[in-house]
């Protein structure tokens, strides 16, 4: 693959959601360990206030408040998409971030990291770490499908 802008924005969405959550992108000490679908989940069942980290205390913020949290976990799940064509150029994000364009598309699901065949080794060694390092075959898949699993 090649590194593109839309690669950046895809990494843009990942760390705002990030931020707003207070999580990893992927922490497999959690029972929802891959941010994104964590995330889409809680979305998709209209729970959106959970998304965000309760130290941010957004029950005390105002309705409007809570408004451009939410803003923010729309335009972040924009940045988000499987294709690169479905994700918003930077300087978008920065017009739907200070309100002066409307989020006019809903998002859909966005690019999962199919983990079947990702194995996390719990006591990892130097070796095995540099064994990993160097081989060339990945066996992380893209979704083609972008359906939360």
């Amino acid at each position: 693959g090649h590194l593109t802008q839309k690669a950046d924005v895809y990494s843009y969405g990942v760390l705002v959601l990030e931020i707003l959550t207070g999580r990893k992108c992927m922490d497999t000490r959690l029972p929802s360990p891959i941010l994104l679908q964590w995330t889409w989940s809680l979305y998709e069942r209209n729970e959106n206030i959970n998304i965000v980290d309760p130290k941010l205390e957004v029950q005390g913020m105002s309705e409007n408040e809570q408004g451009q949290v939410l803003r923010v976990v729309l335009i972040a799940f924009l940045c988000v998409q499987g294709l690169s064509s479905q994700r918003p150029s930077m300087s978008m994000v920065l017009t739907m971030l200070t309100g002066d364009s409307e989020i006019l598309v809903a998002p859909s699901a966005p690019a999962l990291i199919d983990c079947e065949h990702i194995s996390v080794a719990s006591a990892a060694t130097p070796q095995t770490l540099s064994a990993a390092a160097s081989s060339s075959t990945s066996h992380a898949t893209m979704s083609n499908s972008m359906c939360p699993r």
